[in-house]
């Protein structure tokens, strides 16, 4: 293993001292193998305590992402390169965390504190350790309230048990369910405590989840729907038990603020209502009643009753100090996730993650919808800037060379010689992301893109291109559509620029509580879902993520006015790289998730009913072709994105589990979607509105060749999808054309199809070395191709919409590959591909007596009425439920 430099840069101003920094490393294949031997951080010849987790494997069995983590000290505004290299024996550290387990507790020492849980409860202590005469251990405890008050009862149904352990930290890992008198369970809560040898910190998760159904009567998702849950609040409590009438009580409201304090004999409280942004009370901030929630701009401080202060956006940090002992805490990303608020009186201090308010109503969470905060103790308050990092966490870098050398990406290239005044068309189009006047924090300031259930999301400014010049921008959420974390994750990856970062960060948590459909009581192809971005050209109204809603009386898709998570919106391949990125459990499942429920879709699980169906929507179709004497194709997978996605998130679960069962069912999805001998007339990509998106099943196809290259699998497969790629890339360079030659054949010929060209541009320069024989035609053309979209889009003033920066940033790469042949070609097997798949009326028959053979095999009765019953329609709403 060659040495690794680990970049880290200071950029807020902030003295930083042992603060927790991960990073996902990416490793060239043979490399490293688990377990070899230890890693040596070195910080300029000082060795840092650091842990490594492996995240992903190559095919021999190496290591392919490594996730560190490691205490950092910096200045303020300073700059340092760390260097990972394997251990030298002469320096090992002995530093560690200490795990004491009994069949009923666990206690963890870090060397500064002592945490302890009782496995069958939720609370927790925490006693400092130093100095020797601290005070009674600091009691822990999370609490929820109905919308009239009453207390929940938190029971455990995962016990408290060790997730992750290591030299430098340690995860407790807890879940339970909220239920109130004896009614059954209302939601679920999960808590996650992470400790770090030689602190006194614990960074806190805690996650609340509606685990029901939505009823989207109609297939319509707004709130007030029958499925959502209310609570009056959601509070992490500290607790002394022997409270010092000298204790006092402080709040800072941001980096550089004056502290506000007291005796702590009144409750010192800070609450942000509001993002303070400009458009702070915009429509984006609807309740059930379309009453817009927020009721004052920004945040304000009370002592008891009596307002101290007041502003626009905090990031406080709330501090209780005694004679001998003191904690504070913080909670990350305050103001962006309102409504949210800090207090302390002499009893403790709570953070309030679901404050409970005179000036809010309750609190409603979403059939499937959950939401995770991150709260950060320190037990010792040794400084009162002990949790200022936390307002800027340090992002680490690694350099471009190092990604395109572990072959982090497919198709990634370093390009060291590019400075931000000198970036070819296409780099200067895409960062405009941060760099021009639209950017995507901008973005969020247009809609005031905040709030706990929208903050993250990205504003869908494209959706607001027909409004009237004078009109307010609709209200429209982007859902990750074509997959912005894994185009935001790229262009950190290039430039080590921490926005981007960012951007990817608070998407991809965004996307796994939120956008994903986080039930298994709904029919099997929603479970699990992505929803669809806002319905087009739209407002959201009170759908929020959902897609389509009660306020629009039709829908920009002729004919239809609902529906739910479908296959033609599923990107997880963004997530997996969250994941290897920064070790993101709830990334990883995420993308589990998402595999399962596309499998659901499209293979269903099995019932007689689901059989009946799925012979009427995709036999019955081909058996009336057949009846007038068309062409019909073998092929069962559509030719289109929903398949591209399908195959995508397949091989994503692939490389996430090195489960093979994944990588096989892909290879029998591309086998029944695409063949090298297709008739590709008969495809009818003319009809370029609904047939465009093959090139989204042609980009995956390319990626699972490159993916079985890797794998050095050189069989049938692989030739297969290499003769099928060609076969349609050499269609394509005679008669693929820009999409805006022909904006008759377009319900919406706005520049977006400009941007979708790139697909084109990029499959072009896969095929170069794919097919190198035809490799100077492809490139001919790609660059044909390129010239025109970058010389459109720079003259555009769409050029900056979000839909098309996604779609650049998405499909970036190719374009600096090398065109130089495979290792293998697929001449051995193409006698194998000579037959064109033309359906016969045996084979369509025999398909259909299968569908019914399977569904009779595995009828249940039981599962055949819940398979009718997640069908029928709710009953009419009449008023948010209420536990």
């Amino acid at each position: 293993m060659e040495p690794t430099p680990i970049r880290l840069e200071e950029l807020a101003g902030i003295q930083r001292s042992r603060e927790p920094v991960e990073i996902g490393i990416p490793l060239k294949q043979g490399c490293w193998q688990p377990n070899a031997e230890a890693l040596l951080l070195d910080d300029q010849e000082n060795p840092l305590p650091c842990q490594s987790k492996t995240l992903a494997l190559w095919p021999d069995g190496s290591i392919r992402w490594l996730l560190l983590t490691f205490p950092a000290t910096m200045a303020s505004h300073a700059k340092k390169t760390l260097t990972l290299e394997p251990q030298q024996p002469s320096k090992a550290s002995s530093c560690g965390v200490s795990i004491s387990e009994t069949h009923e507790t666990i206690a963890v020492d870090t060397g500064i504190i002592e945490l302890n849980v009782n496995k069958q409860s939720f609370p927790w202590e925490v006693a400092n350790k130093v100095p020797k005469t601290a005070g009674s251990p600091i009691k822990n405890t999370v609490l929820c309230t109905t919308p009239e008050g009453h207390l929940f009862n938190t029971d455990i149904s995962t016990p408290w048990h060790v997730q992750t352990s290591g030299s430098y930290k340690t995860t407790l890992s807890a879940t339970g369910q909220l239920v109130i008198n004896n009614q059954g369970a209302v939601a679920n809560i999960k808590v996650d405590l992470h400790c770090y040898h030689q602190s006194a910190q614990v960074k806190v998760d805690i996650s609340i989840h509606n685990p029901q159904r939505a009823h989207h009567t109609s297939g319509l998702w707004d709130l007030g729907d029958l499925g959502s849950i209310h609570i009056g609040s959601l509070n992490l409590q500290t607790h002394i038990a022997n409270p010092k009438d000298t204790s006092s009580a402080a709040i800072q409201a941001g980096h550089l603020a004056e502290p506000i304090q007291n005796n702590a004999e009144t409750r010192l409280r800070i609450f942000q209502n509001s993002s303070g942004g400009d458009q702070w009370s915009c429509a984006n901030h609807l309740s059930a009643n379309q009453d817009i929630i927020p009721k004052f701009r920004g945040y304000r401080i009370s002592n008891g009753s009596e307002l101290m202060s007041e502003g626009e956006r905090a990031s406080p940090i709330a501090m209780l100090r005694h004679p001998t002992s003191g904690h504070s805490v913080s909670l990350r990303q305050f103001w962006q996730n309102f409504p949210s608020a800090l207090s302390a009186d002499s009893t403790g201090l709570t953070v309030e993650l679901f404050p409970a308010d005179a000036l809010l109503p309750s609190h409603e969470i979403q059939g499937g919808e959950r939401k995770t905060h991150t709260a950060y103790l320190d037990y010792a308050l040794e400084s009162p800037n002990a949790l200022e990092w936390t307002r800027h966490p340090l992002v680490a870098t690694l350099s471009a060379q190092h990604y395109q050398s572990a072959s982090a990406f497919p198709w990634f290239y370093a390009q060291p010689n590019k400075t931000t005044e000198k970036l070819d068309t296409l780099d200067a189009l895409i960062q405009q992301g941060l760099e021009g006047p639209n950017h995507f924090f901008a973005k969020r300031e247009a809609i005031d893109e905040y709030g706990w259930r929208n903050f993250g999301d990205i504003f869908a400014d494209h959706e607001s291109h027909y409004k009237e010049p004078d009109a307010p921008y609709l209200i429209s959420h982007y859902n990750n559509q074509y997959d912005a974390i894994y185009g935001l994750a790229r262009q950190f990856c290039l430039h080590g620029d921490h926005r981007w970062f960012t951007l990817m960060d608070d998407l991809a948590k965004h996307v796994a509580d939120i956008d994903i459909y986080q039930t298994t009581e709904d029919r099997p192809e929603y479970n699990g879902g992505l929803f669809w971005h806002t319905d087009h050209y739209l407002p959201a109204h009170t759908a929020t993520h959902r897609t389509y809603t009660k306020h629009n009386n039709s829908s920009s898709t002729p004919g239809q006015t609902g529906g739910g998570p479908g296959p033609e919106h599923c990107y997880a391949t963004g997530l997996l790289y969250h994941y290897w990125m920064t070790g993101s459990e709830t990334s990883k499942q995420a993308v589990l998730t998402l595999a399962n429920w596309m499998v659901a879709y499209h293979e269903g699980g099995g019932g007689l009913f689901e059989q009946l169906l799925f012979i009427k929507k995709l036999d019955i179709p081909k058996l009336k072709q057949k009846l007038r004497g068309q062409y019909v194709s073998t092929h069962s997978y559509p030719f289109t994105r929903a398949t591209g996605n399908y195959i995508n998130i397949l091989l994503d679960a692939w490389q996430l589990t090195a489960n093979r069962q994944w990588l096989e069912q892909a290879e029998s999805v591309l086998l029944a979607a695409i063949h090298p001998k297709d008739s590709i007339e008969n495809r009818r990509l003319d009809d370029i509105e609904d047939s465009w998106s093959y090139l989204i099943l042609l980009s995956a196809i390319g990626r699972y060749i490159e993916l079985k290259k890797q794998s050095k699998e050189f069989d049938y497969h692989y030739a297969y999808a290499l003769s099928s790629f060609t076969h349609y890339t050499r269609w394509m360079v005679n008669h693929e054309a820009p999409f805006l030659n022909q904006p008759e054949l377009l319900e919406y010929p706005n520049n977006t199809w400009s941007a979708q060209d790139i697909r084109k541009v990029m499959l072009m320069h896969i095929a170069k070395r794919f097919d190198p024989e035809n490799a100077t035609l492809y490139a001919k053309k790609a660059a044909e191709w390129l010239s025109a979209i970058t010389h459109f889009l720079s003259g555009s003033h769409e050029a900056d919409y979000t839909r098309v920066l996604i779609i650049l940033m998405q499909n970036y790469g190719p374009q600096h590959i090398e065109a130089k042949s495979l290792p293998y070609q697929p001449g051995d097997h193409m006698n194998d591909f000579r037959q064109a798949p033309q359906l016969s009326w045996p084979s369509l028959c025999f398909r259909m007596l299968g569908r019914l053979l399977k569904g009779v095999s595995a009828f249940q009765l039981k599962r055949e009425l819940n398979w009718i019953k997640s069908r029928l329609p709710a009953p009419p709403l009449v008023t948010p439920n209420k536990p």
